[in-house]
């Protein structure tokens, strides 16, 4: 099959669009406890996520996503619970802002990026099954 790098192209500028426009609307709504800013902070991961995917047309390339998102689930969240339990507590000075950056960046990870690749993954695995399934069929 021949694929056209300028329609991927343009696939990946509006998956990333839709992403930011998702992140401004879930900045002015806010995530405190607010279902719908919550939702749309959920909408641009998924969206960040399926913009370096979208190409792929393999169900063993999903169900890796799929995989390395549940790993990556829990390095991070281990992550950011020793680095704000343990090292934030004792680190001074400049050390403090890094572990509390690096904390952070493993929370938001853990929390948005890795359920969002968990969802675009398994949902990517079964499209690409069913698409396989319906090919053979027909030949």
């Amino acid at each position: 099959m021949n694929r056209n790098p300028s329609s991927d192209r343009a696939k990946t500028l509006i998956s990333l669009g839709i992403c930011g426009l998702a992140i401004i609307g879930a900045a002015i709504l806010g995530v405190d406890d607010n279902p719908p800013g919550l939702v749309l902070a959920y909408v641009a991961a998924a969206c960040f996520v399926f913009a370096f995917v979208h190409s792929w047309r393999s169900a063993r390339k999903f169900g890796l996503l799929t995989l390395a998102s549940l790993v990556g689930f829990l390095i991070f969240a281990l992550i950011h619970n020793i680095f704000e339990g343990f090292v934030f507590p004792i680190a001074t000075g400049l050390a403090k802002s890094v572990v509390e950056g690096i904390s952070v960046a493993a929370f938001f990870l853990a929390v948005l990026i890795s359920p969002a690749g968990f969802a675009v993954g398994l949902m990517g695995m079964v499209v690409m099954l069913i698409r396989k399934k319906f090919q053979r069929q027909r030949t």
